[in-house]
């Protein structure tokens, strides 16, 4: 009768399980405690105008405040740990007021709902209602609250005036008054409240209006005692890419900027250029000091392009995605704004919830870019028994012959001509079948008019346009500029700078004003480029190797006793490099190298080849404090008042060599100058060749004279 079995179903004839037994005792903390009158038991006080004080009240001095979960610290500005809840003592119905107290264990989903706070006051605190002195016993969600859980996306087309509706039912939505708050994003980053008294249909025209969406962002909808909508939560999210991770920040783009770790929840392993779904919380600034970010990496799916509707549905091996929206090549350079001419390809779609925002074409020869080598001289596109067939050298190095289908074009609708089409001009192409291509771009080659360096690594443009990031360059290696030779395909990032002479053609296709694929004449084959720039010895001149038609001159450098690197530069008689030289070079995955990728700091005799890179006797190498001191001349050596001191570099390499035996050595441990033998013992190298910046290498001779 006083509620103590209220759900409690179990047997007592025998132990009584423990959820149910904690249930009882819960039970008992809320049952009132009864009295013996005029012969009955009853709840009621004398003038039976109120219950008697519960079992927890009378023997814990514990009281209960029943109210709406308003928000933790971020939503509600409040001190480091509290929340807020506004109600009553009891949820009794006076006058409602916000209680702010200390608690870290209730969710922010339950925002919006009613719970009720079970405490004891503390002296010096407010009296009757929860504060931040007080003791919490816990926090409960009564489940009272009528709450509905969708997504934008499940909203539907209104069909009654007043409500809103999803799952093919309407749902009542009800009046506000002025200043009421009835959407709120993302926890207090942004609000929406009643410039003045709206009517139920206002709200929910303004709610249909502003969060109906192909989208996978939450909406939570509260409900008053009535049960009809009065308010909606709502957690909107993006899809960005990281441009940068160190050990302290990740720097994100698409407007989210530069966040630290330990303010925001990211994932474990995040790493540049990585795809991510990033929602931000309580400000509409990630970078903002009371925002907090959640990082996680985006969702994909993989495989076929099978078919597509605009930008509204896209299928993906036989299965459909509804699509909130492509973000663009802001984002990511490779991401795609239509699936048009792609059925077939594969794909990368991005997504949250389920929903596309965001596809990449990852399909062999991405993009489709091609050269062509030679076309059969047809004068009709796809027509007759003599079409127009092309041979072209594919992004991905693989070659065919292929019949131009008839709707091909050279720019945009512009129909294409056959004079078009010919030796040395990029294409971008989509497959029609094992045999035919629709061409969609066309791009001739211009010669130049002077020597020039095409391509610059260290900016990654070429003729001037930065190069996206799997941009693809075709190089015809030939004797004769404007006739064909050899073709071939390349990475254009993981080369080397590209030095054209005057005369020789080159041509480019744009995407977003990026390079995407390029063409260039050549007499050598480029050198390749990987990230790490190679510093040692020369130790070997092998002669001269051939690989395929090519023939190169071979040489061994050692980076250390275990580590060599074979460094090929074309031709049977090269003479860059000797025994005994130190070097360096960024390394080529294909092992081929022009003269001008290596440099060259020092020969076998007592001359600088590089300054302000330099010979030196190293007087103290602190590798805690990250400097080197040194003298750079050969009369100062000694002579503390002239010593040069350098900072190092974090990742500075030590290459330990035997200047005398023009190999490796092991390291003896002796990286300061001999102080008997008064030589240079090392070579310092600076980033960037710069005396100004960091020290990037060292040579150390294990014999104490860099010189011999």
């Amino acid at each position: 009768e006083n509620g103590l079995l209220e759900d409690v179903n179990t047997s007592f004839t025998s132990a009584c399980p423990r959820q149910y037994a904690a249930q009882l005792i819960y039970n008992t903390i809320f049952a009132h405690t009864v009295t013996l009158r005029d012969g009955e038991y009853t709840n009621m006080n004398l003038l039976g105008t109120d219950k008697l004080e519960t079992v927890g009240e009378k023997y814990m001095s514990m009281k209960k405040w029943v109210g709406t979960f308003e928000g933790n610290e971020d939503v509600c500005g409040l001190d480091t740990g509290l929340i807020r809840v506004y109600g009553t003592p009891d949820g009794k119905d006076v006058a409602k007021a916000n209680a702010d107290f200390k608690f870290s264990k209730l969710d922010l989903s339950y925002i919006g709902e009613e719970v009720s706070v079970l405490y004891k006051d503390a002296t010096g605190g407010t009296a009757n209602k929860p504060d931040k002195k007080d003791t919490i016993y816990g926090v409960y969600v009564t489940g009272e609250t009528k709450v509905y859980n969708i997504t934008k996306d499940d909203l539907q087309s209104q069909k009654d005036a007043g409500t809103v509706r999803f799952g093919d039912k309407n749902y009542d939505v009800a009046k506000i008054a002025k200043d009421d708050e009835y959407i709120n994003y993302n926890y207090g980053a942004k609000k929406d409240t009643a410039a003045a008294a709206m009517t139920a249909d206002q709200v929910a025209d303004d709610m249909i209006s502003k969060l109906k969406a192909t989208s996978a962002d939450t909406v939570k909808f509260i409900c008053n005692d009535d049960g009809d909508i009065v308010k909606a939560y709502v957690v909107e999210s993006k899809l960005a890419r990281v441009t940068a991770v160190n050990s302290e920040k990740v720097s994100i783009n698409n407007g989210v900027g530069t966040i630290k770790f330990e303010d925001n929840d990211i994932y474990d392993g995040v790493k540049k250029d990585d795809i991510v779904v990033v929602t931000t919380l309580y400000n509409t600034k990630a970078t903002n000091s009371a925002a907090k970010s959640t990082v996680v990496k985006a969702a994909t799916v993989e495989g076929k392009l099978t078919s597509f509707k605009g930008t509204s549905k896209v299928s993906i091996d036989g299965t459909s995605y509804d699509i909130a929206m492509l973000e663009g090549t802001d984002v990511d350079s490779d991401f795609e704004n239509t699936f048009k001419d792609q059925i077939g390809e594969t794909y990368t779609l991005y997504t949250i919830g389920g929903i596309v925002y965001a596809a990449k074409q990852t399909s062999e020869g991405t993009k489709n870019y091609a050269i062509v080598e030679d076309t059969n001289g047809s004068q009709t596109i796809d027509s007759g028994f003599d079409p127009l067939e092309v041979k072209i050298l594919k992004a991905d190095g693989s070659e065919g012959k292929f019949v131009v289908h008839k709707d091909s074009t050279s720019q945009g609708t512009t129909k294409l001509k056959t004079s078009d089409v010919k030796t040395g001009v990029l294409i971008k192409y989509s497959n029609v079948s094992d045999n035919k291509i629709k061409i969609t771009e066309v791009q001739g080659s211009m010669a130049l008019n002077k020597d020039t360096t095409v391509y610059v690594k260290d900016t990654k443009s070429f003729n001037n346009k930065v190069a996206a990031s799997d941009a693809v360059v075709f190089v015809n290696k030939t004797n004769a500029y404007g006739k064909p030779g050899d073709f071939y395909a390349y990475t254009i990032r993981n080369l080397n700078d590209i030095k054209a002479k005057s005369g020789a053609s080159v041509a480019s296709i744009l995407d977003d004003n990026k390079v995407v694929a390029a063409y260039v004449e050549l007499t050598t084959k480029p050198s390749g480029s990987t990230a790490d720039t190679v510093y040692g010895i020369v130790s070997k001149e092998n002669g001269t190797v051939k690989d395929g038609d090519t023939t190169y001159t071979s040489y061994t450098v050692d980076v250390d006793t275990n580590t060599q690197k074979t460094v090929l530069i074309e031709g049977d008689s090269d003479t860059t490099l000797k025994e005994g030289y130190l070097v360096s070079f960024d390394e080529a995955s294909d092992k081929v190298y022009s003269a001008s990728d290596i440099t060259i700091y020092l020969k076998n005799e007592n001359t600088d080849y590089h300054k302000p890179s330099t010979m030196a006797a190293i007087d103290e190498y602190d590798e805690k404090g990250q400097i080197v001191s040194y003298w750079d001349k050969t009369n100062d050596i000694g002579d503390k008042a002239k010593l040069i001191t350098k900072a190092v570099d974090d990742d500075v390499k030590i290459i330990y060599v035997s200047a005398e035996d023009d190999k490796a050595a092991d390291n003896n441990g002796a990286i300061e100058y001999d102080g008997v033998k008064g030589t240079k013992n090392a070579y310092i190298v600076f980033e960037d060749n710069n005396s100004t910046k960091n020290v990037v290498a060292i040579f150390v001779d294990v014999d104490g004279n860099i010189t011999k």
